[in-house]
């Protein structure tokens, strides 16, 4: 019978630092040892790998891309990992300009890899996981101008390279600063990728502005979630836009626009009855249930009687912006 383990000795405190509280279920304490002993010994190498590196930069960068792995797996963290990693390249003497010289090369590299072979996702899986921490671990140096690298990462053909390259674009130059940006570069690629995670930061100083009653930025920002409703093609994306903007904006929730939003998914819902329970959804049929409330809700207030946002916010069309 499995048990739940939650396991934190000395040594693998020693060699995670910062990174992990583990709770795993493992089929018995053996098979967590050997579990733990096996990510031990990943880390040893990475560190011995740093201390002979020193004078060299492919050891380095072997090391960087093994802690990314590291800090992919199961109940990891890719933020401790980084941590681990750049406090072992401090204790070696590697210097911050050399660590980002690197950061840098592996970004460009497998940039160019992944824009190479854009139609072999399983090809560009790896490549693409090493760019967003390499970008993530680079915004962590403060000292270092980001900009111009995640420019060129926006360039780039693969739908989540910008949109990670996009959600550091937003935390490096602010929320209202890089809306402009946002702006252009969904007018340029018109992808489905865009969604919850670039919502979620917006809406994050959304909450902010609303504690210092920074109405202004406020409205920037809904001005673009609103336009974003309009053009978003993921099913999933938009119900979980639909939900941000009813609670952050109340009035959207019987208003026009999200019945303009909704009804463009209408291809994709079927006859079938609205379900009370999703626990027995596929992932697809729950998004659709979920769908299908929304076009409810909505379609239960006479149209007449729908709040018309365009009073309040001057709305732009996105795609002819």
């Amino acid at each position: 019978m499995k048990k739940s383990l939650t396991l934190v000795t000395a040594n693998i405190i020693a060699v995670f630092a910062t990174t992990h509280v583990l709770s795993l279920e493992f089929a018995s304490e053996e098979d967590a040892d050997a579990y733990f002993a096996a990510e031990e010994r990943a880390w040893q190498k990475i560190h011995e790998n740093i201390k002979e590196g020193v004078t060299d930069d492919i050891k380095i960068k072997e090391a960087i891309l093994s802690s990314f792995e590291m800090g992919s797996m199961p109940e990891s963290s890719i933020e401790g990992a980084i941590v681990n990693v750049k406090k072992s390249m401090n204790e070696a003497g590697i210097p911050q300009e050399r660590q980002i010289k690197i950061l840098d090369i592996i970004v460009r590299e497998n940039l160019s890899f992944i824009n190479v072979n854009i139609n072999n996702h399983d090809a560009c899986i790896m490549p693409k996981t090493y760019i967003l921490d390499s970008l993530k671990m680079l915004e962590s140096f403060q000292n270092y101008n980001l900009v111009p690298l995640l420019q060129e990462c926006f360039k780039s053909n693969n739908d989540y390279v910008r949109n990670g390259a996009m959600i550091r674009y937003i935390h490096i130059t602010g929320e209202i600063e890089s809306l402009q940006q946002l702006r252009e570069i969904i007018n340029e690629k018109k992808r489905n990728v865009y969604g919850y995670e670039i919502y979620r930061q917006l809406l994050k100083v959304v909450e902010k502005n609303n504690n210092e009653n920074n109405n202004g930025d406020t409205d920037k920002i809904f001005v673009f979630l609103l336009d974003m409703a309009q053009i978003e093609e993921n099913p999933n994306s938009i119900q979980q836009l639909d939900n941000m903007l009813c609670k952050f904006l109340p009035d959207y929730t019987t208003s026009i626009q999200r019945g303009t939003a909704i009804n463009r998914f209408n291809h994709l819902l079927d006859d079938t009855p609205i379900s009370s329970n999703n626990v027995f959804l596929t992932s697809e049929d729950a998004i659709q249930n979920r769908l299908k409330i929304i076009k409810a809700s909505i379609e239960k207030i006479p149209i007449e009687e729908r709040k018309d946002l365009s009073k309040r916010f001057t709305l732009k069309n996105l795609e002819n912006h």
